[in-house]
């Protein structure tokens, strides 16, 4: 809880969560690290949701898109970005689309904001936020142009929206194409929590046409990114398939889209496979739950640390993402410990005594204080 509260920022005036140590200039604030670490938070003080769900509502675009994140700049930041920006090369506008974002058009994003502002309203009752209003529209027209866009990004029309040949999204080292697990699963989320925000301000026909596409993603999305064979979902299924087990796509199960007899066969391949202490097929003995076994296939869909096997998003233990598995198998009837308690375990025995970002046996670890690593007190509240 202290990590999760430290996390609190003031960017002159407004409130907004800070991801961690490493991620502190500029001054900014993330839509996947800020949904994590605010729910902890949110069992206590969920009116403090709203602070982050308005600084968030700036990168929300008229064109559906979000960035990773939103910046705070001052005027004389805004005045040198401005200065300079018809200086930077093609592929860093793509970078900065908008002069807020932290890398524009992240495809986790919206989905995010979405379930979040769902969840603030389930907690606070408070409608009014839909009516806040920015230049380019309210908080409301914000979900529109949001579901709009994962609908304008169905190339096969199945409602379930194809990811371009980018790092955009929480694996920002991996080039994942296509249909893709983890994003599937915010999006099809994101449009059921829609769903129920058009019911509650009285909007039936909107929410009955968003409920039926939502029960249309979710059955598409079992019939096409399950692999029975494996046992588990498919990472992604684009320039080439990736059958290997991701820990990110226990999603799928943790918003309930996975169908009732693909969880438990989900779960017990994460104990056998992405638990260290029963995977006798990783080099380092017991450490904590990896995050992809094996290895992804393709190098050339790798860049930076995520090249090295065990290393970032190839392999190491990520709290957040082991803290979230824990979570599942305790609202599942199983064991959950291991997942919940191994990393923090593991860090005390390194001397880190606040909550890691990331960490593997053979390389250096991640950002400490790491918000959304906090995950994992919810499982107490």
């Amino acid at each position: 809880m202290h990590t999760a509260f430290s996390s609190i920022k003031d960017y002159n005036g407004d409130l907004a969560l800070a991801a961690g140590v490493n991620y502190s200039f500029p001054n900014r604030t993330y839509f996947r690290d800020s949904f994590w670490t605010i729910q902890p938070i949110m069992k206590v003080d969920p009116k403090f949701a709203k602070n982050q769900i308005l600084f968030l509502s700036e990168g929300v675009h008229e064109d559906g898109s979000c960035p990773s994140g939103v910046m705070k700049l001052g005027e004389e930041e805004l005045a040198f970005i401005r200065g300079k920006r018809n200086m930077l090369p093609k592929k860093a506008k793509e970078f900065y689309k908008y002069e807020k974002d932290w890398w524009s058009n992240h495809h986790d994003s919206g989905g995010y904001y979405i379930i979040l502002l769902s969840d603030y309203i389930n907690n606070t009752g408070d409608l009014s936020i839909l009516k806040e209003r920015f230049p380019d529209g309210t908080v409301l027209d914000k979900i529109g142009n949001i579901l709009k866009r994962y609908i304008s990004l169905d190339t096969d029309n199945d409602l379930l929206f194809e990811k371009p040949f980018d790092s955009n999204d929480w694996a920002d080292n991996v080039y994942r194409n296509g249909a893709v697990t983890y994003d599937l699963a915010i999006q099809i989320k994101a449009f059921e929590e829609a769903s129920l925000i058009y019911d509650l301000i009285g909007d039936k026909k909107i929410a009955e046409d968003i409920r039926e596409k939502y029960q249309i993603m979710k059955y598409n999305f079992n019939e096409k990114m399950w692999n029975e064979e494996k046992g588990y979902f498919n990472d992604f299924i684009g320039d080439y398939l990736e059958d290997h087990l991701n820990i990110d796509t226990i999603l799928a199960l943790l918003f309930n889209i996975a169908d009732e007899d693909k969880k438990r066969k989900t779960l017990n391949a994460m104990e056998r496979m992405l638990e260290t202490k029963n995977n006798k097929e990783q080099k380092f003995e017991d450490w904590g739950v990896m995050s992809v076994w094996p290895f992804f296939k393709s190098k050339k869909h790798l860049f930076s640390k995520s090249v090295f096997p065990y290393r970032y998003h190839n392999g190491s233990d990520w709290p957040y993402l082991s803290s979230i598995y824990a979570l599942v198998k305790k609202r599942e009837g199983m064991d959950y410990r291991y997942p919940l308690t191994r990393w923090w375990e593991y860090s005390l025995e390194k001397g880190w005594i606040n909550p890691v970002e990331y960490y593997s046996p053979i390389y250096a670890r991640g950002s400490l204080n790491q918000g959304w690593s906090s995950m994992a007190a919810t499982l107490f509240l």
